[in-house]
C-alpha cells in the first residue's frame, strides 16, 4: 500500500518537473492532478488508520477482519469514487480536444459525464449495502 502511494507520489513530482509551463491549459492540469494527489493521501491516511485499528487497537481480532469499519468506509468509498470521477473528466477532456469540438460529438460526452456523475453516487449504495449485512 505505501509502496504504491510512494510510486503516486514519485509520478506526482515527475509530472511538476518536468511540464511546467505558464499556459493557462497547464494550470488546470495542474490543479487536477494536485487533487488526484490529495484524494491518493487521504486514502492512504484512511488505510492506515483501519490498518491500524485492526492490529494494533483491536489485538488482530478476527471478527474483526470480516466486518467492514462503517465510520471510516464510507468515506473511503466517496473519495474512492472522487477519484474515478476526476480520472474520467481528464478522459472525456482527452476526448473532446481530440474530437476538435464538432457539433456530433457533443452528445456523446453529455452521455459519457451523466454515466460519470452517475457513478459518483454508486459508492453510497454499496456502503449502505455492507452495512446492512453486519
Amino acid at each position: 500500500m505505501l509502496v504504491l502511494y510512494g510510486l503516486a507520489c514519485a509520478q506526482v513530482m515527475y509530472y511538476y518537473y518536468h511540464y511546467r509551463t505558464t499556459s493557462c491549459i497547464s494550470d488546470v492540469w495542474y490543479d487536477r492532478v494536485a487533487v488526484l494527489w490529495v484524494i491518493e493521501t487521504a486514502t492512504v491516511v484512511l488505510d492506515s488508520q483501519v490498518a491500524h485499528t485492526v492490529v494494533i487497537s483491536k489485538h488482530a481480532t478476527r471478527s474483526l477482519l470480516s466486518s467492514p469499519i462503517p465510520e471510516l468506509s464510507f468515506i473511503e468509498f466517496v473519495l474512492g469514487a472522487t477519484a474515478v470521477l476526476v480520472v474520467q473528466f481528464f478522459y472525456l477532456h482527452g476526448t473532446w480536444t481530440l474530437s476538435n469540438k464538432r457539433w456530433y460529438t457533443k452528445m456523446t460526452i453529455a452521455f459519457m459525464v451523466l454515466i460519470a456523475l452517475l457513478s459518483l453516487g454508486m459508492p453510497s449504495l454499496s456502503v449502505k449495502d455492507l452495512e446492512s449485512l453486519s
